[in-house]
């Protein structure tokens, strides 16, 4: 008896471990249990457990496995592809095969995924041809990320049919059915991929079944419900329904008086899909009930009574918020190395994301269906980073994800095309240098401010790096609590202004009604347009052209009798606002000087770059370029655009350019914030010595200051974070003596205050031009040098008839001591000033007292002319 059975198992056992084929690959290898076999070297198990193409160049590769299953069988797998299928590109699934290699001559059925067509279809192969046995309707693989779970069943008649579910879901559609008993065995079942080297690694395959055929015995399952309009709402189940239940209207009830549905259909392609009509409208954030009975799968498996809320919400503008950007992930800090963004429902509904658009700079993606919760939180990043990002919540990979480390303009749409959110990040927004430099992402601080800008957004502060899929680790309540106001005045052309604001704007205030706008003769606006897509600036269009040599102003008048002008969070501009402007003009040289400089920023510092109009001209700083010269080169290097919208430089003003207008008004006095303008990056200002150059948009100069740190005052022992200050507007850039160090400290009546810099405002050591009285006099017999901006600088002028004069000053104390050479053997011009900024031959501050100021000066006929003038130190006592 004992033989007899061991006989028995023997011959069973062989064909225990060929009845069936799983793998899902959770044990991160294809080479045993059971084991894949071929060119192993082309593919990977990846870290979220996924079978991965990973050849190199374009190729043709395959992978088999043993199988002796095809009668009363049925296959089942999952497969992505990342691109959008061609001829050079798509994958075969070979249900059958009489060859392990795939790539040769042999006998089967296989799944095609793709080609020309971008369709799934059937396939017969006899030894070197194939034939197309099922032409599927279904599943489209013409798109950047196609993934799908497919499904093939053959009885013990040869009856073979195809299904495909393009949710990877299970939820089947059919793409057809043959009866082909050709081949009748089979000894191996196999994944084939052509690829062109730039999709080399991008198939991936699943959950492999090859067993009996699963028997449908389960009712179908009602899975979500989306609304579509107020009379319209689609019902989603997890299996093709039965068209007559489905199509019964009389199956579908909801409560809130909206009874039984007006109309049912079932959708013509996706079979799984109902489409539902009431009479009477769905009231926006009411909680609705829908009742379904008596509905049927394919397979006569009837449901009971199923029960589903859903809301009709329509989503508003500033609902979904971008509330985390990791824009450069390196070096690591904690969490994983990908870029991403996270995206915050601010509202109490549910929103489904389908078929709504990120605009990421110029490149558009299309969302795929993912809901968002209410007041929860989406991560959007490649697909690739799918098995680290999606551990932290809710993810969507895209088939290309990039943003750009310095600044990004992002756009959040909906399925209607509808603005939702918009951010334009920038690498000042982190506030913090160390962190700006990568592995920190950027945090919204307030959700509930939207609109906040660079004021709602700072690094994030907690030990990972970011908080993606969680609340953000710098939030707290950061209202908008201040007025919007007009900011400036660009002119487009001879009939169009572009007005800017210091806020984004609500376009459903009055800002587009032509009643709030006047410019002095010439009236009222006759259209305006808001700009897209950050709403802080209007496009005006008047009917009278404007007129050359002209400055006219605009006024803007709001909270009048039925004229609101309100930013996003709904703060009003006050009263009203005058703003000048006028056609400009091109700038010639010696129009814009440069009148500071700071080469040497403090600690945490930046450069900056004051530049003076000291023409009559009303000139647009988007024609004006700031550089360096390479003078070993003779070249302009570096040069940088100052405004791509345009900013109106108004005579005798003074504009500031740094990379963090921010952080100068933080550590300068600055007056007037509007005249600091950020650029992206600045020229080079090295803190020994170097160049600034003025050039207009044809790159032909207008101004030019070489600068050295030995031009700062010599009493100064450190003159980091010090600015170079133009002393006289007149006089030339070049002219050492006409530039001095900033005061240090605010003068006795804060008419000139210093603190080592005057961004915006009237230098320190500003002087006007000279009175002339004579050959030589001095203006103020009193000066005091002690660099505080207040008579730091004794002014001697000079004027001649003739030209060729040269001088020998020298200046003595009251014992008759000499303290100074001032100039040697100097060629002087017809007039001019001449400096002594109160110091010794020897570097030492002179003491207080008088001094005689002793000048000799001589030209080639042998004219000889004396000078004694008199001065007075002071200081304090």
């Amino acid at each position: 008896m004992r033989s007899i059975l061991l006989i028995i198992l023997l011959w069973c056992f062989p064909f225990i471990g060929k009845t069936q084929v799983q793998d899902n690959f959770s044990d991160g290898d294809f080479t045993s249990n059971p084991e894949w076999s071929g060119e192993v070297m082309k593919f990977k198990v990846n870290s979220t457990k996924k079978l991965q193409l990973d050849a190199i160049g374009t190729d043709t590769s395959y992978l088999s496995t043993k199988n002796n299953k095809i009668n009363n069988t049925e296959w089942r797998f999952y497969i992505k592809q990342s691109f959008n299928s061609s001829a050079n590109n798509h994958s075969r699934i070979y249900l059958v095969s009489n060859e392990s290699n795939l790539k040769t001559s042999l006998n089967g059925y296989y799944v095609q995924f793709g080609s020309t067509q971008d369709d799934i279809c059937l396939y017969r192969q006899d030894g070197n041809n194939s034939t197309k046995i099922i032409s599927g309707t279904i599943g489209n693989t013409g798109n950047s990320v196609n993934e799908f779970t497919i499904k093939v069943t053959r009885d013990a008649n040869g009856l073979w049919e195809l299904f495909s579910d393009a949710s990877a879901n299970s939820n089947y559609q059919s793409e057809g059915s043959i009866n082909d008993i050709t081949y009748t065995s089979t000894s191996y079942f196999g994944l084939w991929c052509k690829t062109t080297s730039s999709n080399s690694t991008k198939v991936y395959f699943d959950d492999v079944y090859i067993g009996a055929i699963v028997v449908d015995t389960v009712a179908p399952v009602l899975l979500s419900i989306s609304t579509i309009d107020n009379h319209h709402i689609d019902l989603h189940f997890n299996e093709s329904l039965d068209a007559a239940s489905a199509n019964n209207n009389s199956n579908y009830t909801a409560n809130n008086g909206l009874g039984i549905a007006s109309n049912a259909a079932l959708d013509a392609t996706n079979t799984s899909l109902v489409h539902l009509s009431f009479w009477d409208p769905l009231i926006q954030g009411q909680i609705n009930t829908l009742t379904v009975n008596n509905i049927a799968d394919l397979k006569g498996n009837i449901a009971q009574t199923q029960q589903k809320d859903f809301v009709f919400y329509q989503v508003q503008t500033y609902d979904i918020v971008f509330n985390e950007v990791m824009a450069d992930p390196s070096p690591v800090v904690g969490l994983p190395e990908w870029e991403y963004i996270e995206l915050f429902n601010r509202s109490n509904f549910p929103i489904s994301l389908n078929n709504w658009t990120l605009e990421i700079g110029s490149t558009t993606k299309t969302l795929p269906d993912s809901t968002i919760s209410p007041h929860g939180y989406i991560i959007i990043a490649h697909q690739n980073a799918s098995g680290d990002l999606s551990a932290y919540g809710t993810f969507i990979g895209l088939s290309s994800f990039s943003l750009t480390n310095s600044a990004q303009q992002l756009i959040l749409k909906n399925d209607k095309g509808n603005f939702i959110h918009q951010i334009r990040y920038d690498k000042s927004w982190y506030r913090d240098d160390y962190k700006s430099e990568g592995g920190w992402s950027l945090e919204q601080i307030d959700p509930e401010n939207p609109c906040g800008c660079s004021k709602n957004w700072k690094a994030a502060n907690n030990t990972k790096g970011g908080t993606p899929g969680q609340i953000n680790s710098v939030d707290q309540d950061n209202p908008d609590k201040t007025s919007p106001e007009a900011d400036r005045v660009v002119l487009i052309d001879s009939l169009t202004l572009r007005l800017y604001f210091t806020e984004i704007m609500d376009t459903s205030s009055s800002l587009l009604d032509t009643n709030v706008y006047q410019v002095s003769d010439i009236g009222r606006p006759t259209q305006i347009i808001a700009s897209y897509p950050d709403y802080q600036s209007v496009f005006l269009k008047f009917s009278k052209p404007f007129k050359t040599k002209k400055v006219y102003t605009l006024k803007i008048q709001s909270f009048s009798t039925g004229l609101v002008v309100s930013d996003c969070a709904g703060n009003y501009i006050n009263g009203f606002s005058d703003l000048p402007f006028g056609i400009p003009e091109q700038a010639d040289s010696n129009d814009v000087i440069i009148n500071e400089v700071l080469f040497n920023p403090p600690n945490n510092g930046v450069d900056y770059v004051e530049l003076y109009n000291k023409s009559d001209k009303i000139l647009d700083i988007k024609n004006l370029r700031l550089a360096n010269w390479n003078n070993d080169l003779q070249i302009y290097e570096h040069i940088k655009v100052l405004s791509e919208d345009g900013f109106l430089f108004f005579p005798h003003s003074f504009i500031v350019f740094s990379t963090n207008s921010l952080i100068v008004q933080q550590q300068y006095y600055v007056t007037q914030a509007r005249q600091m303008i950020q650029i992206t990056s600045m020229i080079s200002l090295p803190n020994t010595e170097g160049n600034v150059v003025v050039l207009n948009s044809a790159l032909q100069q207008i101004d030019q200051f070489d600068y050295n740190e030995d031009m700062h005052y010599d009493l100064i022992q450190d003159p980091k974070g010090i600015s170079l200050e133009r002393i006289n507007y007149n006089e030339p850039t070049q002219k050492r003596d006409n530039w001095h160090s900033a005061a240090t400290e605010g003068s006795i009546n804060n008419t000139h205050m210093g603190n080592n810099g005057t961004p915006t405002r009237q230098n320190s050591q500003y002087s006007e031009d000279p009175k002339f009285a004579g050959d030589f006099s001095i203006e103020k017999d009193i000066f005091s040098p002690d660099n505080d901006g207040y008579n730091d600088q004794l002014e001697i002028i000079y004027q001649f008839g003739t030209s060729g004069y040269t001088a020998n000053i020298r200046i003595y104390n009251s014992k008759g001591q000499l303290v100074r050479s001032l100039i040697n053997n100097e060629l002087l011009a017809t007039e001019g000033v001449i400096r002594w900024d109160g110091l010794t031959n020897d570097n030492q501050k002179a003491n207080i007292g008088i001094y005689v100021i002793y000048i000799e000066v001589f030209n080639l006929n042998g004219d000889v002319k004396h000078y004694k003038l008199k001065t007075v130190v002071a200081g304090h006592i």
